[in-house]
């Protein structure tokens, strides 16, 4: 075996064990701060929650439980009587993958939805631009281009590009829930009501079809590019989830059998070969083998251990077979806290988040009554012609208004900041403190061997001779 550094300690890793772990939910169905607001409203308003804060970003909701805890059941049935879906947010590799592939299913329809909103919105808006060349002095000839855009823009209302923004402005107005769904439906609604009214009266004036194509092909590509986003940064965790290998040899009185991680117990005793990870925390009972922790310590060379050696979850056997006799398993082992901790800091809030969600969280009605004003102040300046541009001006604000830029830029940029950190191995364990790192002057780093990269190279070979014999730069970085 080659040699290697021999192991000093099993003191484990600075995770500390908290009396009381928060319940964590996975919320589906929220749009904007407001969605936010709405959600921490209804689960602090179970008895037995203490605190409950939820992140738009990672869909996640932290939920701190009193002294006598309700029933999981009720908070989920809350959270689905305000109009969203809740669900058990299990923290272990499988579920990780999970939302990894649900992430990606997510990312295929709002691809497909994007491309449907500029193939069917493309066509209207050309057929707006020239409209002034396709009129003529016939009966119907001003209004033909017209019904084509109203036709071409029902089909886009009910397609994947349209049709869940409807739904969701539908459920927001059942469950007296607003959010920047039922702002866009209101949009594009009126539009489309004032087109269809526009083409009855056989009126091209009044038409805003074009107005529907545009926002609504807007609207999917932000949506496309925040799920990049979300989809990227789960991957980080999944990468580090992936180190919890998902089945595990546990030797038993008939042998060595393989059985799914989860399966394991504490004091169970499991076999880690060479080259594989280690799937639990636990103390080496056989062998001797050269464990790679860099992921852990930062550690770039293997270290020697052997019988009575304490070993983590997530490091590597270079070299050797172990069996160890487990301590902690799934969760609760070394690399399942590591990643809990990652997705904590991913669903913490900073303070400008604070402070946006605040504010969304009643930036919704506030909107619609500024569009109700707009709409009625342009009717009352000029009665006569002033419903095309009333129409036009609601719709602008209620559109350009949406809180969705001021609820999702902050959390969009933790999550991405702490992925990014996680896939190089920096662990961050609170939103809050790498915004106050942005104002660091000066960092002092008491522990030497823990800013490394893990993976030690050449930097210059020296040709010596040894002996009679002169050595080529090629044998020594063979050796």
């Amino acid at each position: 075996m080659t040699s290697v550094p021999s192991k000093k300690s099993n003191s484990s890793p600075g995770i500390v064990d908290r009396a009381r772990e928060p319940l964590r939910l996975r919320i589906e169905g929220m749009t904007c701060g407001s969605c936010v607001a709405r959600v921490e409203r209804v689960i602090t308003a179970v008895p037995g929650v203490r605190r409950a804060a939820v992140n738009l970003t990672t869909e996640v909701a932290t939920i701190d439980l009193g002294e006598t805890p309700p029933e999981r059941a009720a908070i989920i049935q809350a959270v689905r009587s305000a109009g969203y879906d809740a669900d058990t947010f299990r923290p272990a590799g499988g579920q990780t993958s999970g939302i990894e592939k649900t992430h990606a299913a997510r990312l295929r329809h709002h691809r497909l939805a994007l491309m449907q909103a500029v193939g069917l919105g493309l066509p209207i808006l050309v057929v707006q631009w020239v409209a002034p060349f396709l009129v003529s002095s016939q009966v119907g000839g001003s209004i033909w281009p017209v019904a084509i855009q109203g036709i071409l823009t029902a089909v886009l209302l009910a397609s994947p590009a349209g049709a869940p923004i409807l739904v969701g402005g539908l459920r927001a107005i059942i469950h007296r829930s607003p959010n920047m769904d039922l702002l866009i439906s209101m949009g594009v609604g009126t539009a489309f009501v004032a087109g269809v009214v526009g083409l009855l009266a056989s009126s091209a004036q009044h038409a805003h079809f074009h107005a529907v194509a545009m926002i609504l092909i807007f609207i999917n590509l932000g949506r496309l590019l925040e799920m990049h986003a979300r989809h990227g940064a789960t991957s980080a965790v999944a990468a580090l989830a992936r180190r919890l290998p998902a089945t595990a040899q546990l030797v038993t009185e008939e042998g060595v059998v393989s059985v799914p991680t989860e399966r394991l117990r504490p004091d169970d005793l499991v076999q880690a070969a060479q080259d594989t990870f280690v799937p639990v925390d636990g103390v080496i009972e056989k062998g001797e083998a050269a464990i790679d922790e860099s992921t852990i310590t930062g550690e770039s060379v293997p270290i020697s251990a052997g019988p009575g050696d304490s070993v983590r979850a997530g490091t590597v056997v270079r070299e050797g077979l172990v069996t160890i006799r487990a301590t902690r398993v799934g969760g609760e082992s070394t690399m399942g806290r590591i990643i809990r901790a990652v997705e904590e800091a991913q669903s913490g809030r900073t303070r400008m988040q604070r402070i946006a969600d605040r504010v969304a969280g009643v930036f919704v009605p506030i909107v619609m009554g500024l569009a109700v004003c707009t709409m009625v102040a342009w009717l009352m300046v000029d009665p006569e012609q002033g419903l095309s541009h009333a129409v036009a001006a609601a719709v602008a604000v209620l559109v350009i208004a949406c809180p969705c830029a001021m609820g999702l830029a902050t959390p969009t940029a933790v999550l991405v900041a702490t992925s990014a950190a996680a896939r190089n191995g920096v662990l961050v364990r609170d939103a809050a403190a790498l915004e106050a790192a942005g104002s660091l002057d000066h960092l002092l780093i008491d522990k030497t061997g823990t800013l490394t990269t893990g993976t030690p190279k050449v930097e210059q070979v020296f040709d010596e001779p040894v002996g009679a014999v002169t050595l080529s730069e090629a044998d020594v970085l063979r050796w």
